[in-house]
């Protein structure tokens, strides 16, 4: 059936001795969530406590499909559209765990691929540190939220190489992000990898929270 009704204005009573019947005390609740997500899903200043609300629902909805409010260039450098896609691996009531995988073959150019990356990782820690950071209730907060980013490299010879991004905000243990150079299996790439990304994020705030492996 349909959990909303109607969203009209006339439906609030002012009156202090107005009782509400049980459908229309249901629906002022519904409506009542729905106008405060989307008032707080872009507020930074607002942090999500449960996943099953209105508010944290499209705040995962936007940052999963980013609505085309930044364009491609503005993330990445050389690539399109399709060097991008995301895979959703579990959603239910407690755990949010999701895939997004960038194609990244056709750069050869070390430096813009380390440019690529902490660019991402960046906006990423932002967001994250922010909507999910600590608060009065933090203690009460029951989900957990897990984003893997794979960065796929160009081939070398027969050998598939990837750059792997974790991000995991987790209710008992916080949060950790994780930079994975395991599939680099050249060892002067993977060396060189882990330079310029340790030179590119040293003087960053969230250098300390950072993990490269």
């Amino acid at each position: 059936y349909k959990m909303l009704l109607y969203f009209l204005e006339s439906d609030f009573n002012l009156n202090d001795d107005y009782t509400y019947k049980l459908e229309d005390a249901r629906q002022f609740y519904i409506r009542r969530e729905i106008l405060r997500a989307i008032a707080s899903h872009t507020c930074s200043d607002a942090y999500n406590m449960h996943l099953t609300t209105f508010s944290s629902l499209l705040f995962l909805c936007d940052e999963l499909q980013e609505w085309g409010r930044k364009t491609w260039h503005e993330l990445y450098t050389g690539l399109s559209e399709s060097s991008i896609t995301l895979e959703i691996n579990c959603f239910p009531d407690k755990l949010v765990d999701v895939t997004e995988t960038i194609n990244m073959n056709n750069i050869q150019n070390t430096g813009l691929i380390v440019e690529n990356i902490c660019r991402a990782f960046e906006r990423q820690y932002s967001l994250y540190k922010t909507t999910f950071r600590d608060g009065q209730y933090t203690s009460m907060r029951d989900f957990d939220l897990k984003k893997t980013m794979k960065y796929k490299l160009p081939d070398e010879q027969a050998e598939k190489r990837e750059i792997v991004v974790q991000y995991e905000l987790l209710q008992s243990t916080g949060g950790h992000f994780i930079v994975d150079l395991s599939e680099v299996k050249d060892e002067k790439k993977r060396t060189e990898f882990r330079e310029k990304i340790n030179e590119k994020l040293r003087e960053k705030m969230y250098k300390t929270d950072l993990q490269i492996r």
